[in-house]
Order: C-alpha cells, then structure tokens, then sequence
C-alpha cells in the first residue's frame, strides 16, 4: 500500500512538472553557466563560533533591518521592510527605538555624509537624501530615460559623489509586484542586468560607471578612495572600479572565489574589507543547475514551495583590499543567533551586522582589529 501510494505521489508529481514544463511561460532566459570552486570552508575560513555570541540589538523590534549607519553623534540608523529608517539611541544598555523618517519602497542601503545628511539606497523608489530633521528628498531615479529600479547599496567619498549600485533592472518589485524572489531569478537565469552609478551631491548629475553586471549588490570605497568595490552576487565575487591612479577607468576583480552568496561589503580605515555572506554556496545549483539553462528554466516555473532553502547560516568574511587576500571569517554554523548576514559595519571596536532575515541588530566584538 505504502509502495503504490509513494508511487502515485512520483507519478502526479512528474504529471505536474511536465504541467509546468509545457503550459506556463517560464519568467527567466536562462544561460549556461559553469562556475569555479569556492574557497572551502577551511584554513582562513574553517568555521567557528563567533557570530553565535552576537548581542542583539532593538531584539525582535526591527523587520528586515538590512543596512546599519551612524550620525556624527554615534546614534544607530537602520532601514525596514515597511519604508521606514529607524533611529536607535544605545545608551548605558538602553535602547530607544524611534521612526525617524518614512522613505517609501524599502530602504536598503545606508550611508550619511559629512554633514550628517542621510543617504539611502531604496528599492522601487532610487537614491534619497535624507535631512537631520528628517525631511525625505529624492536626488535621482534614472540615467536619461533609462529607469533606475533597484538601488542597493552605496558608499559616499568625501568629494560629494555617491556611488551606488542598481542591483536588477529585469527582476525586481517593479516588474515582479513586489512579492517574487529577485535574486533567486536573476541568479537562475545568469544574465547581467546590474550597473554602478554616480550622483554628484554637487552637480545633480547621475553618471553610469559599469553596467552588465550580475545583480550588483554591496558597495565600498577603498580606505584611500581610490577605488570603489560592488559585490556580484551570483558570480561569488567582489568587482573593482578604480577611480584615480594610472588605472583609473579600469575593471577588475579584487576577490574571486567566494565561499557563498554575498550581500554587503564594508572597508574600515585601515584597509580590512568585510563581506556579508548570506547562505554558503550550493552544489545543487553549481553543479546540477547552472550548467543546465533547460532545467533552470523548469525550476522557475514551479512554485516556490518546490524550491530548494538555502541553508541557515552566520558567516562573515574578511579580506585586504588592495590584495583580496583573506584575513579570516566569522561563524555561526547553525544560524541559531546569526543568519542571512546582509552587512557587516565597523564602528569602533565592533561590528554591526544587517540582516535579510532577522528582526534585531548583532553586535560582534571586531578581532580583525588585533
């Protein structure tokens, strides 16, 4: 009976995908693609604990908190899924939590300039500028006519210019309604639809810096700003853009091989770069899917219930940037406290971890700094 009823269930199953197969129109164009090994989990990057005795912060108060910046007067800032950016006093173990500006789309990226102006990266909406007292205004939202959907994230150099990041022009809340999962999709179909670009606080004017990129995702200036760094999420990689010096105008790839999905990247003062991994990467989709596009393009069609998790996990990754060499990671192997990193923000002595997934900001002690 057992038998003849597992057998029914593989039969209507196998029924439903050629279903899909052949009736529903599948979302993605997907490319072959054969991606390199990772860097294992070992030697620099053998797993630890250390994530997992993260402190929390505003614990269980905050939805989707992605991106962590600090005002001149070291209060806490963090966007939210419901388009708000959130302020965080942290005084004597006290947290006062408080809305301090509604920004619309979902805020995703944070960074305030010199003059304590807010600057936020929002998804559906483009880069804002957000006033001390709170006043939300837009600086832009497209290149010509050319629509900027999905800003990311964003660095500010000390000239003025933002330099931020428009992760997907082709999967995104504006052509998804705002409920598929974007990366998945732009990952599958492994297409570049991702670009760098430049606003100058001073001018207004919005400059294109690297386009064809895949899902263009965290964004850093170098500690000396020569330079400015975008994550590649689906290509496991860190791309960098040099800005002065006689390579400037040219591309290269400073980090290669990561050991899974990255999301954000942070550099301190003294030349550490610190990379936010997501989940470590699959096999499955590595070795079975990517090089595959007929398959992908089966996997997108079905229902996300179908899909494959990707694995619960805290990890940090550290590395020099003018080399890439890596300078160690942080763990936590069974996301028990930390999962789904988005960002990883120096502040001091410690780090201040965003995430995708949790409802609290964790707080590690920095030992990159020893």
């Amino acid at each position: 009976m057992r038998v003849a009823r597992a057998l029914a269930i593989a039969a209507g199953a196998l029924l439903i995908a050629l279903l899909v197969f052949l009736v529903v129109p599948s979302p993605i164009d997907s490319l072959r693609y054969e991606p390199d090994p990772g860097h294992p989990l070992d030697g620099p990057f053998a797993p630890n604990v250390a994530l997992g005795r993260a402190e929390m912060i505003a614990d269980g108060r905050l939805d989707i908190p992605e991106d962590v910046a600090f005002d001149s007067n070291g209060r806490l800032y963090t966007g939210t899924h419901d388009g708000w950016i959130q302020r965080i006093t942290l005084s004597e173990g006290d947290e006062i939590v408080e809305r301090f500006a509604d920004v619309g789309g979902h805020p995703l990226g944070l960074i305030f300039g010199s003059d304590d102006t807010l600057y936020v990266a929002n998804h559906g909406v483009g880069l804002q500028a957000v006033a001390p007292d709170g006043t939300v205004r837009l600086l832009t939202d497209r290149f010509g006519d050319r629509p900027i959907l999905f800003a990311d994230d964003l660095d500010i150099a000390s000239d003025g210019i933002v330099y931020f990041s428009d992760a997907s022009a082709a999967f995104n809340n504006t052509t998804l309604d705002a409920g598929p999962p974007y990366l998945p999709f732009d990952m599958l179909e492994a297409r570049p639809h991702g670009a760098l670009y430049a606003f100058d606080t001073r001018t207004g004017e919005t400059s294109l810096l690297l386009d064809d990129m895949y899902f263009a995702n965290g964004v850093a200036l170098t500690s000396d700003e020569t330079a400015v760094l975008v994550v590649e999420t689906p290509r496991y990689r860190v791309r960098r853009l040099w800005l002065s010096g006689p390579e400037a105008g040219r591309s290269d790839v400073v980090i290669d091989g990561l050991p899974g999905f990255a999301d954000g990247i942070s550099a301190d003062t003294e030349g550490r770069l610190y990379v936010s991994i997501q989940a470590p990467r699959s096999d499955f989709l590595d070795r079975t899917l990517h090089p595959r596009p007929w398959l992908k393009t089966i996997i997108a069609k079905l229902p996300q219930t179908f899909w494959v998790r990707p694995r619960r996990y805290g990890l940090v990754a550290a590395y020099d940037e003018l080399s890439g060499a890596s300078l160690g990671a942080l763990h936590d192997p069974d996301g028990q406290r930390v999962f789904s990193v988005a960002n990883a923000v120096p502040q001091g002595d410690r780090l201040y971890l965003g995430s995708l997934s949790n409802d609290a900001i964790a707080v590690v002690d920095n030992p990159f700094l020893q």
